[in-house]
């Protein structure tokens, strides 16, 4: 049953019956508003387009994400060969490599909350 835009219009301009129970919020308003805008047939095909743009993204995001993980795993992993070369050198003291290593081991830890 197809409706015609006035009668999508009228609709639009009828505000929800209020028992008296609760006043009517901004909150209310903002989703009168947002169901009336949805219940076009454009704004339904806007929103399904939306999402299938977004779902075509989805798969390129992922593939992004995987490699910053990949790029920041190995960096790390450089850093901490660095670290123990210049503490096996005696670049820097015992103390001070073992300080930085477990900074380094800790923030890989830390970093999967």
């Amino acid at each position: 049953m197809e409706r015609t835009m006035a009668e999508n219009e009228n609709e639009l301009e009828q505000q929800p019956e209020n028992n008296g129970d609760a006043p009517i919020t901004g909150f209310d308003d903002l989703l009168y508003a947002l169901a009336g805008t949805l219940r076009t047939k454009r704004s339904k095909e806007a929103v399904a387009g939306l999402i299938e743009e977004y779902s075509k993204m989805m798969p390129v995001v992922t593939e992004k994400r995987h490699r910053a993980i990949l790029w920041s795993y190995g960096f790390t992993l450089a850093v901490f060969i660095a670290v123990g070369i210049l503490g096996y050198l005696k670049v820097i003291s015992g103390e001070i490599t073992a300080t930085l290593l477990g900074a380094i081991i800790g923030s890989l830890f830390y970093g999967r909350k």
